[in-house]
């Protein structure tokens, strides 16, 4: 079991390299006026700096759909040999998709149309063959970035669309600005295996992804729920017990997100003392500290 971590988490996404020099083409950064973002893992994200694109299954495509895991997807036979172009008109000062596929391209899950063209505005959504099939984020560089979202915050991430709202806010789609292997979402929960994600550019560098459970959260539970400290204590004992007893072929973490001015009551934390004792008495059951977890990695 892992010791509670912060209440901001990240998991797995396609992210950009976003330093003064793009180290893959050597294309100064200056001179990207936007960006492609992969929210599928078989699209690789894309640096615009030409004044046109073009994505298919074409081999004059600029975007080829050739990758071995893209032909074995169901999805494959529906992509044109050109499915849609990306252009950046200079003079009017805009950039439009135009659909030149058979079984459509959409933005924001709005069908543009065969030989139609939509402008594509900062964070706009762009999927293949069926609206949810999603497979790109457009940004805009010169788009004015959220001054609400802390400065470290957006030094770190590209910040980009909201995917949904939270017991803490917002929830947005984001960016990692370090390798164009990862890609992160702010605020998402995993299941309860612990493991890895490696980059795709740099093989010696990889993402652990913590197991964070809303059903083991005192907001969840206590807040949301109304859970009261008896409640709660004996949620986290079946929740556990649970997990142990089929923790037979692979281990299993279970992270607790407790909040001082919740579970740190007088009430509430007798319960959760009572609830940790009972949890230490099961067989096959270790406490760790996430230093400690990570070195079983």
């Amino acid at each position: 079991m892992a010791d509670p971590g912060p209440t901001q988490r990240t998991q797995g996404c396609d992210g950009i390299d976003d330093s003064a020099e793009n180290e893959e083409d050597g294309v100064e950064e200056s001179k990207i006026w936007g960006r492609l973002l992969s929210i599928n893992k078989f699209f690789p994200s894309v640096n615009l700096i030409d004044n046109e694109y073009s994505l298919g299954r074409g081999k004059k495509c600029s975007i080829i759909l050739e990758s071995k895991e893209l032909q074995a997807s169901k999805y494959y036979l529906t992509y044109s040999s050109t499915h849609f172009k990306i252009v950046r008109d200079t003079v009017k000062n805009y950039v439009y998709i135009q659909d030149l596929s058979s079984n459509g391209t959409y933005v924001n899950g709005e069908k543009i149309g065969k030989n139609k063209r939509h402008v594509l505005d900062n964070n706009a959504e762009i999927a293949l063959a069926s609206k949810t099939h999603r497979v790109y984020v457009y940004i805009d560089t010169n788009a004015t970035e959220d001054s609400t979202v802390p400065s470290n915050v957006r030094e770190k991430y590209i910040i980009s669309k909201e995917i949904g709202r939270g017991a803490y806010g917002e929830v947005k789609l984001c960016f990692i600005r370090v390798d164009n292997g990862i890609r992160i979402s702010l605020d998402a929960t995993n299941d309860d295996v612990l493991y890895k994600l490696k980059s795709s550019n740099n093989k010696e560098e990889e993402l652990i992804i913590l197991p964070y459970s809303m059903e083991t959260n005192d907001i969840s539970l206590c807040m949301c729920q109304g859970y009261t400290g008896q409640e709660y204590g004996q949620t986290l004992v079946d929740y556990v017990e649970s997990l142990s007893i089929e923790n037979k072929s692979k281990s299993k973490v279970v992270c607790l997100g407790l909040h001082t001015f919740i579970v740190g009551t007088p009430a509430k934390s007798l319960h959760l003392k009572k609830a940790l004792q009972s949890i230490k008495q099961m067989p096959n059951v270790s406490f760790f500290n996430c230093e400690q977890l990570l070195k079983l990695c």
